[in-house]
């Protein structure tokens, strides 16, 4: 990832300027080779966040309860959109 961080850089700073959409990038990637080492990169990076998360959830009662009380106020109908577990308990 290391070798990456100044393609990483430019490609942030393209889509935060709208030099680029999140929709190219995807799709350059998805047309490129498999080997393709940014790509790489942004899914490792995207393993580590998913890591530290759970490392934090796991770890940290207050965070835990901060996420339950912002689930608790998603309104039912968006939860019944966005969760079939949630639409199918609610309608029984």
């Amino acid at each position: 990832m290391a070798e990456c961080w100044p393609d990483l850089l430019r490609m942030a700073g393209s889509l935060k300027y709208g030099q680029a959409t999140a929709s190219l990038v995807v799709g350059k990637w998805s047309a490129a080779s498999r080997q393709n080492t940014l790509a790489a990169a942004l899914k490792e990076r995207g393993m580590l966040r998913r890591t530290l998360h759970a490392a934090k959830y796991l770890s940290d009662p207050a965070y835990r309860r901060k996420i339950a009380r912002q689930l608790r106020d998603i309104p039912d109908e968006l939860l019944a959109h966005i969760s079939p577990a949630h639409s199918a308990t609610s309608s029984a």
